[in-house]
């Protein structure tokens, strides 16, 4: 949902609650200011009952709003910048009543070598801790921060002038959000508390004593449940994890001749089959590079689509038993990589099949025409749904174009 969308509905839903809670705060006043008149009940009774609950009221939940009142997102203009590696994540997990259901909420802060402190990463961010170090690496990333809410927050992180992991826009939008949210619902409850501390007085001085009991024994039950709920706040620890940054080295192979291949953080050397070396950077999928030369006779462009209906004839003819073609066309046609992956521009066809011993595949042709041949990097797992592995080729197989170099010279 567009954050303009969820910021109208988060207004409209609790400027409801805010404008139901102002007329109940409106009502009860009314009808505490009537009885106070006309019930022959001491002030200063009534005033037992009614000045700590508004004190009470004020001091918790108004403090709140004030502090809620702090979490208005900066501008860019405002954000100030550092520029170091990363040192590690802590990541904090803890569990909070959500309805019915028990909620994980998990909450980051980014420690930078050679600095004390850290940077926060609000929950709702979608924050992955694994994909942001294997990003980051060891080398030295900009953020550009503000404190907000009490933390210094993390609004947009980068490397280089180009290279974003986290953009300020959407941190933004999500930060407003989340701002927009806090104040309407504090605000909600403040006015429904102040209604309620009015109605106290009134609703224990019952002229029925047996009456009178049972509501003050509702009273202290409730009071004692909300006791219960913020103690147990208190007490419960979250769950600490620090993880350091990943300053494993990339990966530069050699896929034969002049071309080759750096391998982004994240990817490992993982088994040897005959002369195929395969890669492994998730559980239950491998990828490996192969060469695949044009021996045809066609000259210029014209050997193109000949060779790739050659090379999809072979795969069909003794490797893939059944393409999966409800993902897209087998081999088909080339396109541009440039869509797919900013700074490459390498004529590119994609299929998708089950092997003869039933394993999914994915096949990424490349083609290199100087060279007259294509680099085929092939992707198999026998355990990830088609889902998954649709989702690993976007995460890992694609951007691996990004780190081809094809050097100069001739093939023996």
């Amino acid at each position: 949902m567009f954050p303009i969308a969820r910021i109208t509905i988060i207004v409209l839903l609790w400027g409801t609650f805010d404008l139901a809670g102002l007329s109940f705060l409106i009502k009860r006043l009314r009808r505490f200011l009537r009885w106070h008149r006309e019930t022959l009940t001491p002030t200063y009774k009534q005033m037992l009952l009614l000045l700590p609950a508004l004190a009470l009221s004020i001091l918790i939940l108004g403090q709140a709003l004030v502090r809620t009142a702090g979490e208005v997102p900066a501008e860019w203009a405002d954000l100030k910048t550092i520029t170091a590696p990363v040192e590690s994540v802590r990541e904090y997990e803890s569990h909070q009543v959500s309805g019915r259901s028990i909620q994980i909420v998990k909450r980051y802060y980014i420690y930078l070598e050679g600095y004390s402190g850290s940077l926060h990463v609000p929950n709702n961010f979608r924050f992955d801790q694994d994909a942001f170090l294997a990003w980051a690496g060891p080398e030295e990333i900009t953020f550009h921060y503000a404190r907000t809410g009490g933390r210094l927050v993390a609004y947009q992180i980068q490397r280089g002038d180009d290279e974003v992991f986290l953009d300020f826009q959407w941190a933004n939008e999500q930060l407003t959000v989340t701002f927009l949210s806090h104040l309407l619902t504090m605000l909600a409850v403040l006015l429904f508390a102040l209604g309620g501390s009015f109605t106290l007085p009134e609703f224990l001085h019952t002229k029925d004593r047996a009456v009178r009991h049972e509501r003050r024994a509702a009273l202290a039950f409730i009071t004692l449940l909300i006791v219960l709920l913020i103690g147990t706040r208190i007490v419960s620890k979250p769950t600490v994890t620090d993880t350091p940054a990943d300053t494993a080295p990339q990966l530069k192979e050699i896929v034969s001749y002049n071309l080759s291949v750096t391998l982004p953080r994240g990817w490992q050397k993982y088994s040897v089959d005959g002369e195929t070396q395969w890669y492994k950077a998730q559980k239950g999928v491998s990828t490996c590079f192969r060469l695949a030369e044009y021996i045809g006779g066609s000259a210029g462009e014209d050997w193109y689509d000949d060779f790739l209906s050659d090379y999809r004839d072979c795969l069909l003819e003794d490797f893939v038993e059944k393409p999966r073609t409800t993902i897209g066309p087998f081999l088909e046609e080339y396109v541009s990589s440039a869509g797919r992956v900013p700074g490459t521009d390498y004529l590119v066809a994609e299929g998708w099949g089950t092997s003869v011993n039933d394993y999914k595949n994915h096949f990424l042709l490349v083609l290199l025409p100087e060279r007259d041949c294509a680099v085929v990097i092939q992707s198999s797992s026998g355990s990830l749904s088609w889902k998954n592995l649709e989702e690993y080729t976007d995460k890992w197989v694609w951007p691996l174009l990004g780190g081809f170099t094809v050097g100069e010279g001739t093939l023996p």
